[in-house]
């Protein structure tokens, strides 16, 4: 599976993933249907939940900069949540999801070194969510 690329949003990755699982299926390359078990599943959970962090995390973070500039604030201020109580709830939610991207990341990370992801709270999404993402070809095991 081709690692996500920086600055990337979901929706990209997304069809780049699924240009890369079409010379996987069948009727694109001739060979034999992509195996997928539930870990792969749960990578696609993830890194779906990534890019949804991420783009949510971006928006966020324009919103506060356009905020910090307007106010002509000093970024150390700005973005001190005790000293900034109009912002303070969008600053503590862009630090949750940078936290939240930090752990998803850490998951992929240990499912690409071969690691069972299967566990992960993100991961309880059904494979039926999933095979929409790859086909359903992928989903029959």
């Amino acid at each position: 599976m081709p690692p996500p690329e920086k600055g990337q949003s979901f929706a990209q990755f997304r069809d780049r993933l699924e240009g890369s699982i079409d010379a996987h299926r069948p009727e694109k390359s001739g060979g034999k249907p992509l195996d997928a078990s539930r870990n792969d599943f749960a990578l696609i959970a993830v890194m779906r939940r990534y890019f949804e962090a991420k783009d949510v995390a971006n928006a966020l973070k324009e919103r506060l900069e356009a905020a910090r500039k307007e106010a002509g604030d000093e970024i150390g201020r700005f973005y001190d949540p005790r000293r900034n109580a109009l912002h303070a709830e969008d600053i503590l939610a862009w630090h949750q999801l940078r936290k939240e991207m930090d752990e998803l990341m850490s998951l992929a990370t240990r499912w690409g070194r071969g690691g069972n992801i299967e566990d992960c709270h993100v991961a309880d999404v059904p494979a039926a969510n999933a095979v929409g993402f790859l086909g359903a070809h992928a989903a029959a095991d």
